[in-house]
Parts: structure tokens; C-alpha cells; sequence
């Protein structure tokens, strides 16, 4: 007769499952397996060159106990990174001029907000990452973004070799969602 001791939380020596922690698919994530788009801006798409996820702060709260030590707990203030992407520059500068007209209208469009829908400087953008098959199986949709700075384009005659040339865009939004797609 076994006596059954706990072990953490209620579970018992005879309810671990020691193949629990083994991962049903141990593939690594791959940086280069992507896409990204922005439904404003079609050209951008092909040029991406990388994207940073954007990671996400929570604070923490304290409040008093009667012991000497507070308790923390999480407050109700989420704040997410920006949302930067590198791209590279076409010799018709399309998906420069994409970006620099989009950021041109939302500043016009911010000195005459009375009769205008602000809804209508904005746009969607997915992340899809990709499995080591290269099938999409994460998207990550970007709600209500925005263009906030446009990165600068260098030119100098002083090279000797040709260099292709690539922008930083940082990007606003309002939250994004992340949704699996292997269960579809």
C-alpha cells in the first residue's frame, strides 16, 4: 500500500507525468521565416526586411498589508512596444513614398479634425510567422496603426561600392492579436 504525499498544489507523487514537460514539437522558431504586410501599403511587403514583435509591459500595484511587506499585483495598465520594421528602399522610392504620404495625410488630417474621421489614417497589418516548413501558422494582427517616423535615406557619392539602401519605419498602434493557426 503506497501512501500518496502532495507534492505542489494538491498533486500527488503518482499523478506526475515525467513525458508532461516534453514538447509535442520541438522545431526552434526561425528569424527569417515571415511576412509582413500593411493593408495601406502594398509595396511594403516585398521590401521587408525585418520586423521586431513588440514586447509588452505590465506595472505592478502595491497595497497595503497588515504585515510589514505590501502585496503586489498587476494594475490594469498594459503598454506595448513599438512596432518597428526595416525595409528596403526601391529605386522608385514607391514604398519610401507609401509611408511618407501616409504620414503626410495623418498630419494634415489631425489640423482639420472637425469634419474628418479619424478612423480613415488608419490601417490593419498582420505578422504571420511561419513554421520550418515555411507554412503560416501564427498571425499576429496590429489593430489601428499608424506611421510615427520614417528613417532617413543617406546618400553619398564617396563609395566606392553600391549599397542598397534601408529604412527604419516605427509604427503606433492600439494592441495586437495573436491567433494560431494550426487549429483552423
Amino acid at each position: 500500500m503506497s501512501v500518496d504525499f502532495p507534492v505542489i498544489g494538491g498533486v500527488t507523487s503518482d499523478q506526475l507525468d515525467p513525458t508532461a514537460s516534453q514538447p509535442i514539437n520541438d522545431n526552434y522558431l526561425k528569424t527569417n521565416a515571415f511576412k509582413f504586410n500593411i493593408d495601406r501599403c502594398p509595396t511594403l511587403s516585398y521590401f521587408t526586411q525585418s520586423v521586431s514583435l513588440p514586447g509588452i509591459n505590465v506595472s505592478s500595484q502595491q497595497f497595503p498589508s497588515k504585515y510589514a511587506t505590501p502585496i503586489n499585483i498587476p494594475s490594469n495598465l498594459a503598454e506595448h512596444g513599438e512596432l518597428t520594421i526595416r525595409m528596403i528602399v526601391d529605386e522608385k522610392l514607391r514604398n519610401w513614398k507609401e509611408m511618407y504620404d501616409w504620414i503626410k495625410e495623418t498630419v494634415y488630417l489631425r489640423d482639420d479634425i472637425d469634419g474628418t474621421n479619424p478612423q480613415q489614417y488608419y490601417s490593419s497589418a498582420n505578422l504571420l510567422v511561419l513554421n520550418s516548413g515555411y507554412k503560416e501558422v501564427i498571425d499576429i494582427e496590429f489593430a489601428n496603426v499608424f506611421p510615427t517616423r520614417l528613417g532617413d535615406i543617406p546618400f553619398t557619392s564617396s563609395q566606392t561600392m553600391t549599397e542598397v539602401v534601408v529604412v527604419d519605419v516605427s509604427l503606433s498602434y492600439s494592441g495586437y492579436i495573436v491567433k494560431d493557426l494550426t487549429w483552423i
